[in-house]
């Protein structure tokens, strides 16, 4: 057993599971790996062999312990100040609800869903009553229907039974399933054979003797005759895939190809599929659905706002509207047998339907294809009456819409060209601060969490140290020398044109606790709305906008994060707490809610004019 496979490094990350569950796994193939791998080493050895599997993240935290001289080099003390620190307390209401909500999934066995309850069971304090509530839990969560009324009708129902009667329902399933995979396959086999096999050897005649010692000719279908009287009582049902009344699972389409369609399983007499015409090809590939923005018939007026430009089309001058919204051309079925002179020109058929902008769905005919300014541009040809429609890319392809991707600035000289940065210096420079200070509403119930400090990559570590300064300088942050409940990590985020380093929090623990203020926020939508019929608009952008709400110094503790030289809190609210947002929205409309004109998305503040 030299050779044996210690366990993989233990992820202390919460947002990767549940941590408690996590130590339990690995503590477990720790302790095997000691006892097959290292049970002749010494208490010291076992130790350094249990620090250097356990990982950094493990050994960072093992240096936050404190040991007495006895406790030093023990294995047993070591894994149980990490069991401490990964499950600090059992809350057994917590499991018990895991335990009473969990049912069994669609595709899972009744062998591992409950091997998933025995486990949560062992969190949940059951005692002598475990098998019992094993029992009712199975009985209330089996997925099947069926075998549920089956569990409640037994007056004598225990653990092992209940266990016996799900297996027994999953086997009985299984086998039906086999069962009728085989008897499909057999009567498929049995038709193929039937069609191979030559029409004059179908039916095949014998001479069979009769009671006077002649001899006759007597027509029997198959091997056994028996079988062919079962055939004859069978029920019969008129077909829609062959034609013909056959019994079930008798049908000799089953497996041909139809000449029209070349669909599976039917004849080409009882095909559904419609063509235009006997000798179009139909193509069946996919359907494509293509957007039309406007079809209208000849009794709607036109409009002012409306192009419309006349194309020659086999010496016709046709009157088209130009819809740079549609993506197909249509002429109507009319149109088309007038403009359709010799030599004719046959539609062909289209899987491709057409919708309007409502929605409404537009009957095809089939497509064609006309000479259109040395163009060759094809049509949709529609069965209802509709004006002649060219779509935006035959617009573009004719020469008869441009499309322009930029437009020439032209100021006015009349406009005021004083910067207003440097006429509002003191609204553009530093941070703002608001006055009332934000208090951050925990959980209590919820654990407070102390994340071990992440590494900071070497070549970051003297940006990220200018960063702090500067945040400490400008009021953003303080250092924090006390002890406290809740320590978040940070992540660093290198600004691609500055090169400027931002550092910020990640709560993802903190987050669990905090309670929101449930502040609705407006939508794109709303804003659009109450903007429209302005000409001129105005957006003015926050500068670090969370950073202007101060936060009390209860709040302040809350907010500690670890870093290479020390911890830090912030004296502003923070990025990344989940009631940032809606805190920022909140006071900031407070602010400008009574100025007309004026509508505020987070630290985007709009002004119309």
């Amino acid at each position: 057993m030299e050779h044996t496979r210690p366990p993989p490094e233990l992820d202390f990350s919460a947002s990767e599971g549940n941590l408690p569950e996590k130590w339990r796994k690995w503590e477990q193939s720790m302790r095997l790996y000691l006892d097959i791998a290292m049970s002749d080493k010494s208490e010291k050895e076992k130790c350094s062999a249990f620090l250097y599997i356990i990982g950094q993240d493990g050994r960072e935290i093992y240096n936050t312990f404190t040991f007495t001289e006895e406790e030093k080099d023990k294995i047993e003390v070591l894994i149980n100040k990490f069991k401490s620190y990964c499950a600090p307390r059992e809350n057994i209401t917590v499991w018990r609800h895991r335990f009473y909500t969990r049912t069994q999934g669609k595709t899972e066995t009744i062998d591992e869903y409950v091997t998933e309850l025995r486990i949560i069971a062992k969190n949940c304090k059951f005692g002598t009553l475990e098998d019992e509530m094993l029992r009712d839990r199975i009985v209330c969560g089996v997925f099947s229907e069926k075998v549920k009324e089956r569990l409640l009708r037994d007056n004598q129902l225990t653990l092992e039974r209940a266990v016996s009667a799900c297996r027994a329902s999953e086997e009985s399933q299984q086998m039906l399933k086999n069962l009728n995979t085989e008897e499909v396959n057999a009567v498929h086999k049995n038709h193929r054979d039937k069609q191979n096999r030559p029409p004059n050897e179908r039916y095949t005649n014998r001479p069979t003797q009769s009671a006077r010692g002649g001899n006759k000719k007597q027509s029997v279908r198959g091997d056994n005759s028996n079988h062919s009287k079962q055939h004859v009582k069978q029920k019969l049902f008129q077909c829609g895939r062959c034609g013909t009344k056959h019994g079930y699972r008798k049908c000799p389409a089953f497996g041909q190809i139809c000449d029209k369609c070349k669909g599976m399983n039917h004849f080409a007499r009882q095909c559904k599929t419609k063509v235009v015409h006997a000798n179009e090809a139909v193509d069946m590939e996919g359907f494509e659905d293509l957007f039309i923005g406007a079809v209208h018939n000849h009794k709607t007026e036109v409009g002012t706002n409306e192009a419309f430009a006349n194309l020659n089309i086999n010496g016709t001058n046709v009157r088209f509207k130009l819809d740079t919204g549609s993506q197909a051309n249509i002429i109507s079925d009319k149109l088309f047998n007038c403009l359709n002179v010799e030599p004719k020109i046959k539609l062909s058929g289209t899987a491709t339907r057409l919708s309007s902008y409502t929605g409404n769905k537009i009957p095809i005919k089939g497509k064609c294809r006309f000479q259109c300014l040395n163009e060759n541009v094809e049509f949709y040809v529609a069965r209802e009456d509709t004006v002649p429609l060219l779509g935006f890319k035959s617009c573009q392809d004719l020469g008869l819409v441009k499309v322009v991707m930029m437009t020439e600035k032209v100021t006015e000289p009349s406009v005021d060209k004083q910067d207003p940065t440097s006429k509002f210096l003191e609204i553009f420079k530093g941070l703002g601060c608001l006055k009332e200070p934000y208090t951050i509403k925990v959980d209590k119930s919820v654990t407070p969490v102390v994340n071990p400090p992440r590494k900071i990559p070497a070549n970051l570590r003297d940006k990220l140290k200018i960063t702090l300064n500067e945040m400490e300088k400008n009021g953003v942050v303080r250092k924090v020398d006390e002890p406290t409940d809740w320590v978040s990590s940070i992540v660093l985020v290198e600004k691609p044109k500055s090169g400027k380093l931002r550092v910020c929090l990640d709560p993802r623990n903190l987050n669990k606790a905090i309670k929101r203020e449930h502040f609705e926020l407006p939508t794109i939508e709303d804003i659009t709305t109450r903007m429209s019929g302005a000409k001129i608009f105005t957006k003015l952008d926050a500068n670090s906008g969370y950073w202007q709400i101060p936060l009390d110094e209860p709040s302040q503790l809350l907010t500690t994060f670890n870093t290479p030289f020390g911890r830090y809190c912030y004296l502003r609210m923070p990025f990344g707490i989940k009631s940032a947002q809606e805190v920022f929205q909140k006071r900031i409309a407070q602010h400008f809610d009574d100025i007309e004109g004026v509508e505020v998305d987070i630290d985007d503040i709009h002004r119309k004019g």
